[in-house]
């Protein structure tokens, strides 16, 4: 299952989506593809690189109903290594000069989400965006407190005012 990534222009720029898709174990692993323009480790290309990996968790968990979804990855690849641990993806293991690239041999790393994992972060992030709401409701709340003491303290300000006005006045009376 291949999905197109197009930019805000409209403009073909890569593809990612699921292969290697075993239904019976509910599995698949995951593809991810830019147009060589775009930087790979670019902050351009990681910002992609994660919305794309949180698409794919998305559809693979909610519409797929996976139990498993697997990334095979360089182990060159830094950026895109901490880029999959920062959406949920845990490290499995180490495939050892598994590639021949740049003429020689190199490692590559495998990363997995459970489908148990991705609702139980999803589940988090929910929680983590309530406590946001009620810090936001408590500052609000402190807001409108502050508000009211300073129109308490306003109007004691002005009755202290009236008060001496008056009595400025008695005084100069009488």
């Amino acid at each position: 299952i291949l999905f197109s990534i197009v930019n805000v222009d409209g403009k073909f720029i890569g593809y990612c989506g699921f292969t290697n898709i075993d239904s019976i174990s509910a599995r698949a692993e995951l593809s991810f593809l830019l147009d060589t323009e775009i930087i790979e480790g670019s902050e351009e290309y990681l910002t992609l690189f994660e919305d794309v990996l949180r698409m794919l968790l998305q559809y693979g968990f909610e519409r797929l109903h996976h139990n498993r979804l697997v990334s095979e990855t360089h182990c060159f690849r830094d950026k895109h290594l901490a880029v999959l641990e920062k959406v949920g993806f845990v490290k499995e293991g180490v495939l050892r000069n598994h590639v021949y690239k740049k003429n020689k041999f190199h490692d590559s790393i495998l990363h997995s989400v459970l489908r148990e994992e991705y609702y139980s972060q999803e589940k988090s992030e929910i929680v983590k965006e309530i406590r946001n709401i009620k810090d936001d409701i408590q500052c609000i709340k402190a807001i409108i407190f502050d508000f009211d003491d300073a129109l308490v303290d306003e109007e004691s300000w002005i009755h202290k005012r009236w008060e001496k006005t008056i009595i400025f006045a008695e005084e100069e009376l009488g």
